[in-house]
C-alpha cells in the first residue's frame, strides 16, 4: 500500500509538470539575483541561460572574487539582457565573460549612478579579455571603472574587450584604466592587444563617454620554433581595430603606452576599418615606433580564425581595403613616438582623412578648459621618419584642408621650446639681464647683484630649492631666480688696556607652553623643527598664507616657518605633496633638514653607525657626522627612524650654532635663567635647555671666544 501511495505522488508531479503547473503556472522565474559569493555569481549566470525572460539584474552585495569560479567557457550570457550592478563594490578575478548573439550585458546603471569596479587581476596561465562580445553586445555605463589588468598576457587578441563575430560594445560612460600588460605571445609577443579590440568588418565600438587612460602594453621578443610573426609589435594600446566601426564622441583616449620595438597607434590604430572622431581629446599617448596618437595603417589582407560564440568556425580573411578618418572638433596633439608620427600615421593607400586645423583644436580645448599648454601647437608639420620634425624648422607647414599625399606622418606642434630666466635681487642692489634660451638646461651664474648692508650671498633660490653658482638646472618652463642673503658675522670692537672685547647677543630661540612647562622629553614635531631652523638662521619672515602643500592648514600656527624654509631652499618637498607639519620628526629626517645649512668638515671618513644600509637619508647623515652635528648610541648605532624628542632637538642645533652653554653662570644666577616647572636641574639636557631659552651675552676676548656668559637680558 505504501508503494502504490508513492507511485501516486511522482504521477501526480510529473502530470503537473507536463501542463506547465510545475513552472509555468505556478512557480515565477528569477529575474533579480543578489549576490555575495563567486558561486552565487555563477549560479546567477546558469540560471539566465536556461531562463525565458528578457531581461535579469545581478547586483553585488559585497565584493566578489571569481578565483573558484575558474573553468574554461563557463562565464556565459546565451541570450536576454543582463544588467550587472556594483553597488560600490568589487568584481574579481574574471577568467572571460562571453556575450553570445543576440544577448547584451550592460554594466551599471542606466543613469549612470551605479559605482561599479571591475579588477582585472587574474592568476590563471592563459589569460583571456575579460569580456568578449561574440555576437551579442557590451554596454559600459558610468560610474563603472575597469582597472589593475597586471598580466603576461599570452592571447593575441584583446585585453579588456574584444568584439568579434558580428559583436558591438557601447561605452557611454566610465573608465578603462591602469591596466599594464607585459605581452609574450607566441612566436614573439605581440598583436592585436588593445584595452578594447575588434575583429571582423562586422564589429563595431561606440564610445559616447568615458576615458580610456594609463594603459600600456609591452611586447617582447621570444621566438618560438614555428612561429615567425608578432616581432615586438604592439597594434594599439587603447584602441586596436582590424576591419571594424569605431566612433568616438565627447570622450577621452590619454595616457596610453605602446611599448616595444614596433609598438604603434598608443592611443588607436586602425586596419582595414573606420574611425570617426568628434569632440573628443587624444592626447599624452606614446609609442615607442610610430603614431603616438592614431595609427591607420597600410590596407592589407589580414588573415585569421575567427573567435565565435560556439567555436568551431574556419580560417577567414579580413580583405584590404582603405581605412576612413575623420576627425573634427578635437584636440589631437601632445602624443609622443619614438620613430615618427608623433600625433599621427596615415599610411599609404587610404582614404583622404579629414583633420581639424590647429586653430580648431586649440579652440575646442580652450572651451573645455583642458590642462595643455595650446602655446605649444601652432601648425601640423611632417614628423616621418626620413625627416623627423624637431621644432628646429617651424616653416614647413602641412595645409590639412588640402589633398594629402600619403604616407603622412603629423605632429600638430611647431613652436620652438624657449625659456625666459629672472633673476630677483631679493632686497640687493643692481640688475641682471633676464635670459632667453632655447636649451634645456642652464648653468647657474655668480650674482651680479651687490649684497644688503652686513650680508652676503648664500645662494640661488630656483623652485624652493637652494643652488650655487655652476650648478645646472633643468629647464621646463620659464623661471625666476631669487638671490638669497645672508648675515655677516659679527665684528670685533675695541675694548679697554689694548683687549678686544665684545658681548655678542645669543638670544633665545627655544620657547616654552603657556602653562609654564617646555617638555623636554615630548617628541617635536616637523614643523615645529622647521620654526626652530627658519629662527636660527634668522630668514626673512614667511607669508602667513597656507603654504603649498598638500595637508598645510589655512591659519596654521607654523605657516609662517614653512614658507621661509621653502623660500630659503631648506624644504625637499615639491609643492603639492604632504609635509605632515604636526608628525613626529624622526632622527634622520632631522639630519636631512639641517644638511641644507652650510658648514665646515670636521670628521674624515664615513660615519662609524651600523644601520645605515638601507637607510633613506642616509647621505644627509653622513653630512651631519663630517660636519660634527650629530652623535650615535653607544652600541654604535645611529636609529634614522627614531622620533627625536625635544631635548634632543635642541642639544643638536646648540652644538650646530655654537649656542654657549655655561654651567658656572647659571649655577650663580639661578634667577636670572628662564625657568620650567617641568625641567628640574638633574635633567639631562637641562643646561643645554636653559642656554636655548634664556637670552644672553657671551663675552669674547681678543676675538676669541671665553665660553662665559657676561649678563642676561630680557
Amino acid at each position: 500500500m505504501a508503494m502504490v501511495k508513492k507511485l501516486s505522488l511522482v504521477f501526480l508531479a510529473c502530470l503537473l509538470l507536463s501542463f506547465g503547473l510545475g513552472r509555468g503556472a505556478y512557480a515565477q522565474e528569477v529575474t533579480d539575483f543578489s549576490v555575495s559569493t563567486g558561486a552565487e555569481f555563477q549560479a546567477a549566470l546558469d540560471a539566465i541561460a536556461v531562463g525565458s525572460a528578457s531581461e535579469y539584474t545581478i547586483a553585488l552585495e559585497k565584493d566578489i572574487d571569481l578565483k573558484d569560479q575558474y573553468r574554461y567557457d563557463r562565464h556565459r550570457i546565451s541570450r536576454g539582457q543582463v544588467t550587472l550592478i556594483g553597488n560600490g563594490h568589487t568584481l574579481t578575478q574574471i577568467y572571460t565573460i562571453k556575450i553570445g548573439p543576440g544577448a547584451t550585458l550592460q554594466l551599471g546603471k542606466e543613469d549612470g549612478t551605479d559605482r561599479l569596479t571591475i579588477d582585472g587581476a587574474y592568476r590563471g596561465i592563459v589569460p583571456q579579455p575579460l569580456f568578449q562580445a561574440l555576437g551579442g553586445q557590451l554596454v559600459i555605463r558610468d560610474g563603472v571603472t575597469i582597472c589593475n589588468r597586471k598580466t603576461n598576457h599570452t592571447s593575441s587578441f584583446g585585453t579588456i574587450v574584444l568584439i568579434s563575430s558580428g559583436g558591438a560594445c557601447t561605452m557611454t560612460g566610465g573608465e578603462i584604466k591602469d591596466n599594464l600588460i607585459e605581452n609574450s605571445a607566441l612566436g614573439g609577443g605581440g598583436g592585436f592587444n588593445g584595452m578594447v579590440t575588434l575583429l571582423g568588418a562586422d564589429t563595431s565600438f561606440t564610445m559616447t563617454g568615458g576615458k580610456i587612460i594609463n594603459n600600456s602594453v609591452t611586447s617582447h621578443y621570444e621566438p618560438t620554433p614555428g612561429w615567425l610573426y608578432f616581432q615586438e609589435v604592439v597594434y594599439g594600446t587603447a584602441i586596436s581595430s582590424v576591419g571594424g566601426r569605431v566612433n568616438i564622441q565627447n570622450a577621452e583616449i590619454s595616457g596610453n603606452k605602446a611599448l616595444g620595438q614596433y609598438g604603434m597607434g598608443a592611443g588607436i590604430c586602425i586596419f582595414n576599418g573606420d574611425l570617426t572622431v568628434d569632440s573628443s581629446v587624444i592626447a599624452g599617448n606614446h609609442s615607442d615606433w610610430r603614431g603616438g596618437g592614431i595609427y591607420v595603417e597600410e590596407p592589407y589582407d589580414i588573415p585569421f580564425y575567427p573567435i565565435t560564440f560556439g567555436g568551431g568556425a574556419g580560417p577567414m580573411t579580413i580583405p584590404a581595403r582603405p581605412s576612413r578618418l575623420a576627425i573634427s572638433h578635437s584636440l589631437v596633439a601632445f602624443n609622443t613616438a619614438g620613430q615618427a608620427g608623433a600625433d599621427l600615421v596615415i599610411d599609404q593607400g587610404n582614404a583622404a582623412p579629414t583633420l581639424p586645423t590647429v586653430q580648431e583644436m586649440k579652440a575646442f580645448a580652450g572651451s573645455k578648459n583642458l590642462a595643455y599648454d595650446l602655446t605649444k601647437l601652432v601648425d601640423w608639420h611632417q614628423d616621418g621618419p626620413s625627416k623627423r620634425y624637431t621644432g628646429a624648422d617651424p616653416t614647413e607647414v602641412i595645409d590639412v584642408r588640402q589633398p594629402m599625399a600619403l604616407p603622412q606622418y603629423l605632429v600638430a606642434a611647431g613652436q620652438v621650446k624657449s625659456y625666459t630666466l629672472s633673476f630677483d635681487a631679493n632686497g640687493g642692489t643692481g640688475t641682471m639681464a633676464p635670459v632667453e634660451t632655447e636649451a634645456e638646461s642652464y648653468s647657474l651664474p655668480v650674482p651680479a647683484f651687490t649684497p644688503p648692508a652686513g650680508m652676503h650671498f648664500a645662494h640661488w633660490l630656483v623652485l624652493g630649492q637652494a643652488k650655487q653658482p655652476g650648478e645646472t638646472i633643468q629647464l621646463t618652463e620659464d623661471l625666476v631666480i631669487q638671490a638669497i642673503w645672508a648675515k655677516d658675522a659679527a665684528q670685533p670692537r675695541p675694548g679697554g688696556g689694548g683687549t678686544t672685547v665684545i658681548h655678542e647677543r645669543e638670544p633665545a630661540y627655544f620657547y616654552g607652553y603657556p602653562d609654564g612647562s617646555i617638555r623636554p622629553d615630548a617628541l617635536m614635531t616637523r614643523a615645529e623643527a622647521i620654526a626652530l631652523l627658519v629662527r636660527l638662521e634668522k630668514c626673512p619672515a614667511g607669508s602667513p598664507t597656507k603654504p603649498p602643500f598638500a595637508d598645510t592648514a589655512a591659519g596654521g600656527w607654523y605657516n609662517t616657518a614653512i614658507n621661509a624654509a621653502l623660500q630659503a631652499g631648506y624644504l625637499d618637498q615639491e609643492p603639492a605633496e604632504a609635509i605632515r607639519p604636526n608628525d613626529p620628526i624622526t632622527r634622520g629626517e632631522l639630519a636631512r633638514l639641517i644638511a641644507h645649512i652650510p658648514g665646515k668638515t670636521r670628521l674624515e671618513g664615513p660615519a662609524p653607525f651600523t644601520d645605515l644600509v638601507e637607510a633613506p637619508d642616509r647621505a644627509a647623515i653622513e653630512d651631519g657626522y663630517a660636519k660634527g652635528r650629530i652623535k650615535g648610541y653607544p652600541d654604535g648605532t645611529f636609529r634614522p627612524a627614531k622620533p627625536i624628542s625635544r631635548a634632543e632637538v635642541v642639544t643638536i642645533f646648540n652644538r650646530m650654532y655654537g649656542v654657549t652653554v655655561d654651567k658656572y653662570y647659571m649655577a650663580k644666577h639661578p634667577n636670572q635663567l628662564t625657568r620650567f616647572t617641568d625641567l628640574p636641574e638633574d635633567h639631562w639636557a637641562y643646561a643645554d635647555l636653559v642656554a636655548a631659552s634664556t637670552n644672553h651675552f657671551v663675552l669674547f676676548r681678543n676675538g676669541a671666544e671665553t665660553g662665559a656668559w657676561s649678563r642676561t637680558f630680557k
